[in-house]
């Protein structure tokens, strides 16, 4: 009766369609019986799956293991992974563990193409593939048209909102940043001060130099308060002509005072010398203020200009602070 028992299993074994094998943790086969041997060219399971199957089985293989049980998916197994003509077989695969190292794994062949429905598939294939790389190349024509586009509206946002002659913030960029930090600190009870600069004589260095060395003048200017109000999380924009307006969040208008004066000593120490300004000393008119909750930014400016003239009615290269 064993006889007979073992030759009726070699008989299944060796006769079925459905592939048996016995295989390591590492993939490597140990054991495979006669539907195995169009694939027995592979020393381990793994290269026969197709590429993209091959992460779902060692997944398969994995859960087998670790958790003592059978495990079963669909998987594609294929003669040469890498020949993209090869027609990769469909398999419904069982795992068994025998041990921690070793499992039994049971493929049993899904129904197979004939030649007609062969070619359909690899025409589907290639038409994917032909259709997945010109997406691909549509997606990376639009990712740097979008990048042009991008930089664009960035270009025009700049220009919208900058003095091209310092680059500093605009007229409306500034009076728009004005209003929303007045916002912002009349609703957290935070301070905000603004100084409203200007340049001393200016007319008399555009008669003198030149416009060419007034516009250098102004661009030397704007760079050394960018530099020295960087600190102070402040920000600067051309009021208009050779003014300035700065606003300084979070900041009282003593502090704004010293502030002022710093940049004032500062400016008066040292000469400009350009390529169009040469040995220029200038120096500039400081109107200090702070913001009240009350105010509107017409108000709060109406105060840094008062002072500002005041400070120039009494000799100029001054700070003044208008309460």
């Amino acid at each position: 009766m064993e006889a007979i028992d073992k030759g009726l299993y070699d008989f299944w074994i060796n006769s079925t369609h459905t592939i048996v094998l016995r295989i390591r943790a590492d993939t490597h086969i140990i054991e495979y019986n006669q539907a195995f041997e169009i694939y027995k060219h592979h020393s381990k399971l793994f290269d026969c799956i197709t590429h993209t199957h091959q992460t779902k089985f060692l997944e398969i293989l994995s859960r087998s293991i670790q958790s003592n049980q059978a495990q079963k998916e669909l998987l594609h197994f294929s003669i040469n992974p890498n020949d993209v003509t090869d027609i990769p077989l469909s398999h419904l695969l069982f795992c068994y563990p025998l041990d921690r190292n070793t499992v039994l794994v049971i493929a049993e062949p899904l129904p197979t193409l004939n030649h007609s429905e062969a070619k359909a598939y690899l025409k589907i294939i290639n038409d994917y593939s032909q259709q997945s790389r010109e997406l691909q190349k549509a997606e990376h024509f639009l990712q740097q048209a979008n990048k042009q586009l991008n930089q664009k509206i960035a270009e025009i946002e700049y220009i919208a909102s900058h003095d091209m002659l310092t680059t500093l913030y605009n007229r409306k960029k500034i009076f728009q940043l004005l209003s929303e930090k007045m916002e912002y600190s009349k609703n957290n009870n935070l301070p905000l001060s603004i100084i409203m600069l200007d340049i001393d004589h200016f007319k008399h260095i555009n008669d003198t130099h030149g416009h060419q060395a007034g516009d250098e003048v102004l661009r030397w200017l704007s760079k050394m308060l960018r530099d020295k109000l960087a600190h102070y999380g402040g920000l600067i924009g051309r009021y208009g002509g050779e003014e300035f307006l700065i606003l300084l969040p979070n900041i009282d208008h003593q502090k704004a005072y010293q502030i002022a004066n710093r940049m004032r000593v500062c400016v008066k120490r040292q000469k400009i010398n350009t390529d169009l300004a040469c040995n220029i000393q200038v120096s500039i008119s400081l109107g200090v203020t702070q913001f009240k909750h009350y105010d509107n930014d017409g108000s709060l400016i109406y105060r840094a200009d008062t002072a500002l003239y005041k400070a120039k009615n009494s000799g100029r290269d001054r700070a003044i602070i208008e309460n």
